[in-house]
């Protein structure tokens, strides 16, 4: 099988005072989890918000706006939840690159992806992942990443505390991701694309 890849940037390393002056910019914490995608019903975005409610905290959603947002907002507003959910959109590629870099963790609790693109981003951002069980997630998480019931937010809450309070979970969980996330790299891609064309002609001979 040949897998998709994603853009370079997110194989670029930013330095410190890079990403120190992109929170400053966002007015965003040093300390966030981060979930990027559109903003509609199947990201699930809902989950994640419910799962932080009672963790210290702070979530980052970069993605366009649906009319599903407005769902999302209104829990953040009947829960007292403003100070810690932060929405950002038009962020460039240079942008959100750093921004998986920042970030304590990744979470997508999608409900059914094609395939998952944001997943490879993080893992290739060097951060923890947290993500559904079932369908492509495995795939493009592999063996290191967290998979939970994307329906149980005491799940995902649970699976959030423990990579903050265990930081040798948290950095076996980033090199194992590292390690995987290769199979992505457009060099392996294009070998194997090299691979199968090669195959082909084989059996046309």
């Amino acid at each position: 099988m040949v897998y998709q890849g994603c853009q370079d940037v997110f194989r670029t390393s930013f330095s410190i005072q890079e990403r120190k002056k992109l929170l400053e910019r966002f007015r965003l914490p040093e300390a966030y989890i981060l979930n990027v995608g559109t903003i509609e019903q199947r990201k699930n975005v809902m989950l994640a918000v419910k799962a932080i409610k009672e963790v210290n905290i702070h979530l980052v959603v970069v993605g366009a706006k649906t009319a599903y947002y407005n769902d999302v907002k209104a829990y953040i507003q009947s829960h007292g939840l403003e100070n810690k959910v932060t929405f950002l959109t038009g962020v460039s590629s240079k942008e959100l690159a750093a921004l998986y870099q920042s970030a304590q963790m990744f979470v997508y609790p999608s409900l059914f992806e094609g395939f998952g693109i944001p997943i490879i981003e993080a893992l290739y951002s060097g951060i923890p992942v947290i993500t559904s069980k079932g369908g492509c997630f495995k795939e493009a998480g592999g063996p290191a990443s967290v998979y939970v019931d994307p329906s149980n937010e005491i799940e995902l809450k649970e699976a959030i505390v423990n990579i903050l309070e265990d930081e040798q979970l948290k950095q076996d969980m980033i090199v194992q991701g590292k390690q995987y996330v290769e199979r992505f790299n457009p060099r392996y891609i294009a070998d194997s694309f090299e691979k199968i064309y090669s195959e082909l002609n084989k059996n046309l001979y």
